[in-house]
């Protein structure tokens, strides 16, 4: 048998996965500016940060590529990424959006501008099919954090599903 070659590709805001063998996923576009914007990386939840809830990588329940986020709540909880751009966003319309799929009534989408949550919040559809759910908001000034949340309004259990996130100018 003949060894296969896995080339190492440099895209712009780390927007390559390694899928594992030979396969490398090329997220969403050079316009995302968060890194496992699809949840494809080994540990599925790397680049992300959560409190009062688990996370976990889901192979059935997919919107795109080879898993997903599995977000359960047992009670109040958030899953969110900050990152600063390396270019000025100051008045930007800027897109904060996740494909969600879950049942739950109590979870919202939210954008983040210097680790705080900004704007109005827009409340996941408690469809149980996937959803794309976005908040549009003005970006800040340079050198400011940026980045999306999706957490419970109130407390509630149950599991939500979360994969395509963007952060970037509005699209």
């Amino acid at each position: 048998s003949s060894a296969k070659t896995k080339f190492s590709f440099q895209v712009p805001n780390s927007q390559s996965t390694d899928l594992g063998g030979i396969k490398t996923l090329i997220e969403t576009g050079n316009t995302n500016l968060l890194a496992n914007p699809s949840f494809e990386a080994s540990t599925v939840d790397s680049g992300w940060g959560h409190s009062i809830l688990s996370v976990a990588d889901e192979t059935s329940i997919v919107h795109g590529g080879k898993q997903s986020a599995k977000l359960t709540f047992s009670t109040l909880g958030s899953f969110a990424q900050d990152l600063t751009p390396t270019s000025n966003t100051l008045s930007q319309n800027m897109e904060f959006s996740c494909w969600v799929n879950t049942t739950m009534t109590t979870l919202e989408l939210k954008a983040r501008e210097d680790g705080n949550t900004v704007g109005t919040p827009v409340v996941i559809p408690a469809t149980g099919i996937w959803q794309q759910v976005v908040v549009n908001y003005p970006g800040p000034a340079n050198g400011t954090s940026v980045g999306v949340q999706v957490d419970a309004a109130s407390s509630a259990a149950g599991t939500a599903y979360i994969e395509a996130c963007y952060v970037g100018p509005a699209l």
